[in-house]
């Protein structure tokens, strides 16, 4: 599958998720779902993805990833609040072939349809846009995950961004 290059940092008002992928060119990549429908792919990884854009935000991720881990009593595959439009919430998207990939992908929990039960295992995210996420986690996991993007969203909302 073919699909247009380009970085999420200029996408990010229609980003809608990230998807890790490995590609044929550039081994360890990511698909950007857009709201419109149009599926982008950036060279970098998940990590280096999430990086660019707290960069962008000109966020700390290191105190990003503190105050949602006090918020949520626990540490890992924590959400990432980049901004009221924006809440990425990590949901397993693939087996990593190394020990140094990532099976994360991250969901805009504003651009969330609805989670689906997949006959085979695990789940399907359908997106705002049509598009639909195949996610290794089961459905009750992937609602525990977009809860707690929820609570998150409603926190910085009423504490962080004062909105």
């Amino acid at each position: 599958m073919d699909h247009q290059n380009g970085k999420a940092e200029d996408f990010l008002p229609d980003l809608a998720a990230l998807q890790p992928v490995y590609h044929r060119d550039y081994g360890d990549a990511s698909y950007i779902y857009l709201k419109s429908g149009q599926v982008i792919l950036d060279n970098r990884s998940i990590r280096g993805v999430k990086q660019a854009l707290a960069r962008l935000k000109a966020l700390d991720q290191a105190h990003l990833r503190r105050l949602c881990g006090q918020e949520l009593g626990h540490r890992l595959n924590l959400p990432l609040p980049l901004s009221a439009q924006l809440m990425l919430v990590p949901l397993k998207m693939r087996q990593p072939l190394t020990e140094n990939d990532s099976a994360y992908g991250l969901v805009n929990l504003v651009a969330v349809r609805k989670v689906l039960s997949c006959a085979e295992g695990g789940s399907m995210v359908l997106l705002e846009s049509g598009q639909s996420l195949k996610v290794l986690a089961n459905r009750e996991t992937c609602l525990t995950h977009l809860g707690e993007g929820t609570l998150l969203h409603r926190h910085f909302m009423l504490k962080v961004w004062e909105i």
